[in-house]
């Protein structure tokens, strides 16, 4: 089961975490080609930011707008954001750990306290979707704001829908340099997933899926 997974554009390759444990994959959208490079390994071993912070498994990941090198990670009802430098051979805590709650106050009475995925809203800085079960909720991250929601996925998200999710385990964002189409987005759900593209202020569109995921990412 995929928990987590992000992208680090520097070195070209994506993490993925599964409960205790991470590895690094060379990967190549829209194909087959993809290699593990790093793991399985414990996260605990390796990550020591994620260590310090009482984080030995991840719910989700979600890279900061506006950095290259810094990411959200969420685990239960707590969020700590990391300075990674995989080329320098270093992760750092920039802030945290601390209640999600309290980092984004807005979020009170919206049912999404424990974060089980994020994406990035395309094109819109400082916005992302925050995924917590069935619910979603669109949110200004910058400003403390919610845009929208909380609302359910089955609702509101048809190309999930059309995919047969209506929650969400995972999300891997396709690189920009890399994507045909801006939006597009590996959703996992249980032992499935699907490529969608996420568009702003309109429905999703399911491109691909679902699949299981052992039969095309043979890697992990």
């Amino acid at each position: 089961m995929v928990d987590a997974a992000f992208y680090q554009q520097d070195i070209g390759e994506a993490y993925f975490f599964s409960v205790e444990k991470y590895c690094r994959v060379k990967w190549e959208p829209y194909t087959s080609e993809e290699t593990r490079t790093w793991g399985p390994a414990l996260i605990k071993d390796h990550w020591k930011s994620l260590a310090k912070a009482g984080f030995e498994t991840v719910d989700a990941i979600l890279p900061v707008q506006g950095t290259e090198d810094e990411l959200y990670f969420f685990r239960g009802l707590e969020v700590v954001q990391i300075k990674f430098t995989p080329k320098a051979g270093g992760d750092t805590i920039v802030d945290g750990p601390l209640k999600t709650l309290d980092k984004w106050k807005s979020l009170a009475g919206t049912t999404i306290e424990r974060v089980g995925a994020a994406v990035a809203v395309p094109g819109v800085p400082g916005q992302a979707y925050l995924f917590s079960g069935k619910n979603y909720v669109k949110i200004n991250l910058d400003k403390d704001k919610i845009e929208w929601g909380p609302d359910e996925i089955a609702k509101k998200w048809p190309g999930l829908t059309k995919a047969g999710f209506d929650s969400v385990d995972a999300a891997l964002q396709v690189p920009e340099d890399k994507a045909k189409y801006t939006g597009e987005t590996y959703f996992f759900c249980a032992g499935q997933y699907a490529r969608d593209r996420v568009i702003p202020s309109q429905d999703d569109v399911l491109q691909w899926g679902p699949e299981k995921w052992e039969d095309h990412w043979k890697s992990l």
